[in-house]
């Protein structure tokens, strides 16, 4: 992390809750870790009027969760520099966002995920939202999107979503496309973070739409 880097007065909060162990308990000891494979995500928020967060809806083609909206992410390679470098490596590869560009605020205690058998660290970072991101490989990638916090935090693109094995976790409905799973947990732990979340109805429950559920595994909780 830049040890001179100037944090805009937006993402004060987020940034020392980041740095606060306390702040993450519950999420980090929600789960022991399973010690086999390690990989990382990246969130990446526009330092904007209006900040947004990047995503990636993956490709229809590929065998392990098509269409699902996650982040930036991947697999540790052993090159790479620690988590940090294994997120920002992979969304390079994957929608064209240059590493140098992004500052890192902080990153959340492993996560994991055990249908993928990742233990996942999730980086978290900002950057100007001024480059033009697209799928680097539409085999991967079959679209970037930009939602923004105001509309993560809208109350009423916010649900519960019900997967058919019976799990309710945090979710979004934002147009056409539905956010769930560990991606979702991600987001719901951010919004706390940053001090955006609002009140929500957790009792309005939104079945997973049979596009986005799969039993392979991936960096998707299911």
């Amino acid at each position: 992390m830049e040890t001179d880097l100037i944090v805009p007065e937006r993402f004060f909060h987020l940034k020392s809750s980041l740095a606060d162990p306390e702040a993450s308990r519950d999420f980090a000891n929600s789960r022991e870790l399973i010690g086999k494979s390690w990989a990382a995500v990246l969130i990446a928020i526009s330092n904007t009027d209006d900040p947004d967060i990047v995503f990636t809806e993956r490709s229809t083609r590929l065998r392990n969760h098509p269409g699902q909206i996650a982040f930036p992410g991947g697999r540790q390679d052993p090159g790479d520099k620690g988590p940090a470098g294994t997120a920002l490596r992979e969304a390079n590869e994957e929608v064209g966002l240059h590493p140098d560009s992004v500052h890192l605020l902080g990153k959340l205690p492993p996560f994991a995920v055990p249908v993928s058998q990742f233990d996942v660290v999730t980086v978290v970072g900002f950057w100007d939202g001024k480059q033009q991101l697209k799928p680097v490989d539409l085999g991967e990638v079959a679209s970037v999107q930009r939602w923004t916090i105001a509309e993560l935090s809208d109350p009423k693109n916010r649900v519960s979503s019900l997967h058919s094995s019976g799990h309710i976790g945090p979710a979004w409905q934002c147009g056409e496309y539905f956010l769930w799973g560990f991606s979702g947990l991600l987001v719901d732990h951010l919004l706390k973070l940053g001090g955006w979340e609002k009140p929500w109805d957790r009792d309005k429950i939104a079945k997973v739409p049979k596009r986005y559920r799969s039993d392979l595994p991936q960096l998707e909780d299911n």
